[in-house]
């Protein structure tokens, strides 16, 4: 984000907007950039806007939490969406100029735009707070499987998306995104290759270690000896894990691919990691009642829950309730707000905070913006019993298209896609070596009961099992992976057609990867709701496979431009637009 507050841009359906529209639940306006305000064009009945500005059209705004938000769409004379581009930089949405390219994008396919600004000019990442965005699932894959759609009768599938297109401005390489989608069934890719490593090939030697001979301590040199200690302890294999991710895709050259890491119903303890109802419940009266700054600070570490006392949100929410004074930074004593906020209370009572302390407030505050997110989330989850939870590592050059997913059919995908664990673990047994210092084999059970084995292992202090150096210490074997020719693990396309039913398609070569990955681009070209051509300018074309179609039912593609039959450049206001 940009200029003076903390601010975000991202895309919504417009599907949401056109029907509110109708129902005139709140004014069209046409913004006017240079005094920065604006005029009514209508409302009640939905009034429309000023065909003959080129400003962005603002069908909504409002606040929510710490935000405030607006809903803009480009006007219809905007086809290439410069004007709304040069808009989000003028108020500041800074949009470096890669992003134009995508703005356009998006503005050609008829979707609206929501903008969110944190209220606080002093903002931090404390101020953050989830926010939900609700609309009909779009309901189309591209222009063309939409209007096939509707020349058969039959509706669309209703999809979920992401949109990755816009993270590709701040993005780095081999970034990593996690997408959790939750519904009555399992949801998978429909634009994107499913990843299957495979969980054999994993170096588990190297998923605990400890930098010393008995397996205690913490951290890890790359080069020293894995040893897995006696008591646990040690990381979980994450950085193996994803390299082995990235060691399948680069066996295949795919550089665009998500992995299922979880599907199933809802794992124990999930919801309650959310917002626990069964928790004891945290007393409103007694914050209140707190009226000094040092007791609300005790009776507030008292009644949150253990994981919210030291998080972000909860340490602004301290700080814009009990603005530490410059008397209080000026004391060596109180200077720090580790100082100034101690349990102890000694610098709030000798310098109290800049404009006082309502507890009433402050109460309200944490039940406003720290509780009641969390409450709605569970909420919210608690309306669905499925969750898909899907991986990727993905770099700029890559994020060329918006992830797709849809839910499979639960009464007739089961045998096809399954449920997927997210534990994997293997049993690692071996025979006593005669002496301490021999090296024996440790022979590795994984979940499918196949084997592998580990040679050179040694024993440790205290029973730590002592694997063979990464770099290959004289006499002992190297912790290597497969030549990536031997590497195992595949990748799939997933696909289901108009009544649901999933169709899988196995890659297991680079070539196939790129012919079906070819099959997937322009998927995700999901069209929004087009507003009729008015006379000034045709409607864009969109191409579907070979052939071009037009948005606006009745049109014709003629020389790229979108013309009714008979009517010509004339107004169009009364061609309904595609549901």
């Amino acid at each position: 984000g940009g200029g003076a507050k903390p601010s975000a841009a991202s895309k919504a359906s417009a599907s949401d907007e056109k029907r509110r529209s109708r129902k005139g639940s709140f004014w069209r306006r046409t913004m006017q950039r240079k005094n920065s305000s604006s005029s009514v064009e209508g409302g009640g009945g939905g009034g429309g806007g000023n065909t003959e500005s080129n400003e962005p059209e603002l069908l909504q705004e409002g606040e929510t939490g710490p935000y405030t938000y607006q809903v803009v769409r480009a006007a219809h004379t905007d086809t290439n969406g410069k004007a709304l581009f040069d808009w989000l930089n003028a108020n500041g949405f800074d949009q470096p100029p890669a992003a134009r390219g995508i703005v356009k994008h998006y503005v050609q396919l008829h979707h609206v735009f929501v903008t969110l600004r944190l209220t606080r000019d002093d903002a931090t990442v404390g101020d953050l707070v989830p926010i939900k965005i609700s609309y009909p699932a779009p309901a189309s894959l591209s222009a063309g499987t939409l209007a096939d759609a509707v020349d058969a009768g039959v509706p669309p599938p209703a999809l979920s998306c992401i949109p990755l297109r816009l993270t590709r401005v701040a993005a780095t390489d081999d970034m990593p995104v996690f997408a959790w989608v939750a519904g009555a069934t399992r949801a998978f890719p429909a634009n994107f290759v499913e990843l299957l490593p495979d969980f054999r090939e994993l170096p588990w030697q190297r998923c605990y270690r400890a930098p010393s001979p008995w397996g205690f301590g913490g951290g890890f040199v790359r080069g020293g000896p894995a040893i897995f200690p006696p008591f646990g302890g040690g990381n979980t294999c994450t950085d193996e894990y994803r390299e082995l991710l990235q060691r399948t895709a680069a066996k295949q050259l795919a550089p665009k691919w998500l992995v299922t890491e979880y599907a199933g119903a809802y794992p124990k303890g999930l919801l309650d990691a959310v917002w626990n109802d069964d928790a004891p419940a945290t007393d409103r009266a007694a914050l209140e009642a707190a009226t000094e700054p040092a007791a609300w600070l005790s009776a507030l570490r008292a009644e949150l829950p253990f994981d919210l006392q030291r998080a972000p949100q909860t340490q602004q929410l301290i700080r814009r309730n009990m603005v530490q004074p410059q008397a209080a930074k000026d004391d060596e004593q109180c200077a720090s707000e580790r100082q100034y906020y101690a349990l102890g209370g000694a610098c709030l009572a000798a310098h109290a905070p800049a404009g006082g302390f309502d507890a009433a407030a402050a109460t309200a505050d944490v039940f406003d913006t720290l509780l009641a997110p969390l409450i709605a989330t569970r909420a919210e989850l608690d309306k669905h019993t499925y969750l898909t939870r899907l991986f990727t590592l993905i770099s700029p050059a890559a994020m060329t298209r918006d992830p797709l997913f849809r839910h499979a059919r639960a009464d007739a995908d089961a045998a096809v896609l399954g449920t997927v664990s997210n534990a994997h673990t293997v049993q690692a047994t071996y025979a006593c070596p005669v002496t301490k210092e021999a090296a024996f084999t440790l022979t590795l059970t994984h979940d499918d009961g196949t084997t592998s084995a580990i040679g050179g292992v040694k024993l440790g202090t205290c029973g730590a099992l002592v694997m063979p150096t990464d770099r290959g210490a004289p006499g002992e074997p190297v912790i290597g992976w497969p030549e990536p020719a031997l590497l195992g693990g595949a990748s799939r396309v997933l696909s289901a057609n108009q009544a649901g039913v999933v169709s899988v398609v196995d890659i297991t070569s680079a070539d196939q990867y790129a012919e079906q990955d070819g099959l997937l681009e322009g998927l995700d070209l999901i069209v929004g709701d087009a507003p009729p051509c008015d006379g000034e300018l045709d409607c864009a074309c969109f191409a579907a496979g070979q052939q071009p179609r037009c948005v606006t039912q009745g049109a014709q593609c003629v020389d790229d431009k979108c013309r009714l039959p008979g009517v010509g450049n004339g107004p169009a206001s009364n061609v309904p637009a595609t549901p």
